[in-house]
């Protein structure tokens, strides 16, 4: 095998590593998503229909917290493992290939690129990249989850 067979295979391997964390993170996030959108809905329900005390509505609403902080730990986890095995992919490429290097990069990052018109991320698209908007999503639960408790604990 030559030099350059050994790179392109090292490159493949890497990019089916990073490939499988992206799959996993994804994955991860779509359990904490669900836990959290039905949690959120047995409690709004329970509080529309008064179905539950308040004692029972600040417990969903601690377990929401709770399972948020989880979800908020896993993100941070996955999310450097993505960056590391993106960084192994970025480092492996044959230089003369350019796909997430160079233009590939510039690209992500929210810089016009040009192949064969210029190409460039719609201007709402720059602002956060998807694993920022995650992360604002996580955050949303907290602070909800966070509301909730203080608003029970109140009425208590």
């Amino acid at each position: 095998m030559t030099k350059e067979e050994m790179q392109i295979k090292q490159y493949e391997i890497a990019l089916k590593i990073q490939q499988n964390e992206d799959s996993l993170f994804w994955q991860t996030s779509n359990i904490f998503l669900i836990a959290n959108t039905i949690l959120g809905s047995v409690i709004a329900v329970v509080w529309d229909k008064n179905l539950g005390s308040n004692t029972f509505l600040l417990i969903l609403c601690i377990i929401g917290f709770i399972v948020s902080l989880i979800w908020l730990l896993s993100y941070q986890k996955r999310t450097n493992y993505f960056q590391f095995r993106m960084a192994q992919v970025r480092e492996s490429e044959p230089s003369s290939w350019n796909l997430l290097n160079g233009k590939g990069k510039k690209y992500s990052e929210g810089a016009e690129v040009l192949i064969d018109r210029p190409y460039r991320m719609p201007r709402p698209a720059r602002f956060f990249t998807t694993h920022e908007i995650h992360l604002l999503l996580i955050i949303l639960f907290l602070v909800v989850y966070f509301l909730g408790i203080c608003y029970f604990l109140l009425l208590l």
